[in-house]
């Protein structure tokens, strides 16, 4: 038996799909599996009166009002997230919505992980395991850094029920720092394989490998040898897509049935020299669009969802555009959003305007800078022009516009960090918006032409010179800006950002006029 284990993630209003990626394969394979979501049972089972009525909370009563839609969203919410904490205070950790799980130590290197891993052992134990056999396997998907304290303690529990099973870690997290990893399988002494980038080929032989056949491994750890590492080995998944029977949305905290959805894995783009996410996913992959389509119909038809978020890093245009055109043959009425990047072929409102017909609402964009030459420093392969009559498009279309921005990029000048600011503060096409002062990413094209220290694992790094802490003290300021500020006050409230599709544009976006 193979078992599939989501850990809580930052995203209580619908499913993390990493693991959709695998069972997909295994049920392709005739191979049996289980799977299991922990934020269903932290929410389901650790959330519930029991437990919160003592604290003065009536949580059940909290969640029924999320999902009613004739309560105040955001209100309903900093309940619910006050309520979280509460909870979460006496095992020593911090819910911070969108953002997962914080604890109240510090977490520099592979030794604080473990650290950590025994101080949350209490919340550790609420989660239930299986009766596991010899000759199960068990993979735990580590998205993000603050799931590897979970991790640490389920493979803990696991391998103390049964020492003969075998686990696996993965995930995009362990991607990012997998110069640590043989630290870490050789310090944690628990862990039997750890497996780099998201690639089905590795999954599968890993499975293969355990399972007493022979083969050879690539992008494999394990406690007893590195296989090589290369994210150049491909998947063929031209004729791929992504079978989502397995999952129940009626379990996840949201106002309506969000399906996530996955077109393709990775950034089409993927050149952007400071951006590291592209690292994790190895290749850019399209999954076999035609079925992917036919499942969305077909769940539709059955009513297994409301409302679609694409989760994909970027989608091409021309993705977006075959979609609508499906969603409209045959009659696929819903509401959804996606997160592409800046291109020419927006600059057609026909083209934008069919998303809108299609069901698009909100729409997220990485722009970085308004400034020519900072973009060209980035290689983001736009210009500001294509930038304000791609916005201008979107917005008047009716869809929500979401934009990302930083500051502090090298070489650029505080004239230009103020024309950002000022464009964001008052080009009255962008709705929301993102703001960070530059960091190095590691992995990204930027940081590996600089020496940097792999010892600890940080996943940005400062340079030298780059008077962060000024910066951050002038995005306080513009954050003090009125508008700005009670937009700030709205994101504090959202469990995620597909909350957006449920409130009134007038009543979050920073730049609204009314007509």
């Amino acid at each position: 038996m193979i078992y599939l284990y989501t850990l809580p993630s930052s995203n209580f209003s619908y499913p993390d799909i990493k693991n959709i990626l695998y069972s997909t394969y295994l049920k392709n394979n005739s191979i049996r599996y289980k799977m299991y979501d922990y934020t269903d049972y932290f929410l389901n089972n650790m959330l519930v009166n029991d437990n919160l009525e003592k604290l003065g909370y009536d949580i059940d009563k909290i969640k029924h009002d999320i999902k009613d839609k004739n309560k105040d969203l955001l209100e309903v919410n900093k309940k619910f997230i006050k309520a979280v904490n509460k909870y979460l205070e006496e095992f020593g950790i911090n819910y911070i919505n969108n953002h997962g799980f914080a604890y109240n130590y510090l977490i520099r290197n592979i030794d604080d992980l473990i650290n950590v891993e025994k101080e949350i052992s209490e919340f550790i134990d609420n989660f239930p395991l299986d009766n596991y056999k010899n000759n199960d396997i068990i993979f735990l998907n580590v998205s993000y850094g603050f799931q590897v304290p979970m991790a640490l303690g389920l493979t803990k529990r696991i391998k103390n029920s049964n020492s003969n099973v075998k686990i696996i870690w993965g995930g995009n997290y362990l991607t990012q720092i997998n110069k640590n990893c043989n630290e870490l399988i050789r310090k944690a002494k628990v862990i039997d394989a750890i497996i780099i980038f998201n690639h089905i080929k590795t999954f599968a032989d890993i499975i293969k490998y355990y399972s007493k056949e022979k083969v050879d491994l690539c992008n494999v750890i394990t406690a007893y040898k590195e296989y090589e590492i290369s994210k150049d080995i491909k998947d063929s998944i031209s004729d791929y897509y992504l079978d989502y029977n397995d999952i129940d949305l009626n379990i996840y905290l949201s106002r309506d049935k969000i399906m996530p959805i996955l077109l393709n894995y990775g950034c089409y783009y993927h050149r952007c020299n400071f951006c590291a996410h592209f690292y994790h996913y190895g290749n850019y992959m399209k999954m076999n669009i035609k079925k992917t389509c036919e499942m969305i119909k077909k769940m539709y038809r059955h009513k297994k969802f409301d409302s679609i978020v694409f989760v994909d890093e970027c989608i091409p245009p021309e993705m977006m555009v075959d979609i609508s055109k499906y969603f409209i043959d045959n009659d696929i009425n819903i509401k959804w959003m996606f997160e592409t990047r800046i291109n020419k072929s927006y600059l057609n409102f026909n083209t934008v305007k069919l998303l809108s017909d299609a069901g698009c609402k909100f729409v997220s964009f990485g722009i970085e800078s308004y400034n020519n030459k900072i973009l060209k420093l980035m290689d983001k392969g736009i210009d500001t022009y294509i930038i304000k009559k791609t916005l201008k498009n979107f917005y008047n279309a009716g869809i929500v516009v979401s934009s990302t921005f930083m500051i502090g990029y090298p070489k650029e000048s505080y004239f230009n960090i103020f024309r950002t600011l000022n464009f964001i503060s008052r080009f009255k096409y962008i709705d929301i918006f993102g703001l960070n002062v530059f960091v190095l990413a590691r992995n990204s094209f930027l940081c590996d032409n600089i020496n940097h220290d792999c010892s600890g694992i940080h996943l940005t790094y400062r340079f030298k010179g780059d008077n962060k802490e000024r910066l951050e003290k002038i995005l306080k300021i513009f954050n003090q800006k009125k508008k700005l500020k009670k937009f700030n006050n709205i994101k504090s409230c959202l469990l995620n950002r597909s909350d957006y599709l449920y409130i009134d544009r007038e009543n979050f976006s920073i730049n609204y006029r009314k007509v």
